[in-house]
């Protein structure tokens, strides 16, 4: 009888165990949902009227989602192209605002290649302009944190393309990934949003 009640147990323990991960799972899900809905009309962060509250769903989402791969082991997860689709950084939205010399942003992405140590920062804007800064990156092993370095970037403006100095160094903490979205937060507090292209 005392072996059936601890096989009992055991299954009791396992099943609890596996529907608290589908709850959980439920719940990153539905905030996660929450979160890409609030910033939709937001216009990347230019319009701040709802940053409180995404920053708020943000930490809530984060509460409740799986921990971030490690560096080297989730190195792959966050290579890769991404579009941002929400951020604080004032640079970025001054640019996406006011455009670039009467040409409209259309996109702003980034490049993280950390095989090759290299992340690159882009701004498009119409008439195939465009701002790139590049910086060396060096990723943080066991955790999942870039430290960076810019060491280049170029303007690209009715077909001329012009050399700007790269100055500034700082990190950057990829507080989650997954298959679809990234979250970024920087030395400066910044906060981005970014979707994985496919």
């Amino acid at each position: 009888m005392s072996r059936l009640f601890l096989i009992l147990g055991i299954f009791l323990i396992f099943e609890t165990r596996d529907a608290w991960s589908i709850v959980t799972f439920g719940a990153a899900s539905r905030k996660k949902a929450a979160l890409l809905s609030a910033i939709q009309p937001l216009n990347l962060g230019v319009d701040t009227s709802g940053q409180a509250r995404v920053l708020e769903l943000v930490d809530d989402f984060l509460a409740d989602a799986a921990s971030v791969p490690k560096f080297p082991g989730g190195q792959k997860a966050v290579q890769g192209t991404w579009d941002v689709l929400w951020t604080t950084e004032k640079e970025v939205l001054f640019l996406v605002e006011k455009g670039l010399f009467g040409k409209k942003c259309t996109k702003v992405y980034q490049e993280l290649d950390f095989d090759a140590g290299a992340v690159r920062n882009f701004v498009d804007f119409e008439d195939d302009a465009q701002l790139c800064f590049s910086a060396v990156a060096e990723p943080v092993m066991a955790s999942s944190r870039v430290n960076f370095e810019i060491n280049q970037g170029r303007i690209v403006y009715n077909g001329l393309q012009l050399p700007l100095p790269g100055v500034g160094k700082g990190w950057t903490d990829n507080v989650y990934v997954d298959s679809d979205i990234r979250i970024a937060k920087d030395v400066r507090g910044d906060t981005q949003i970014a979707r994985r292209r496919r």
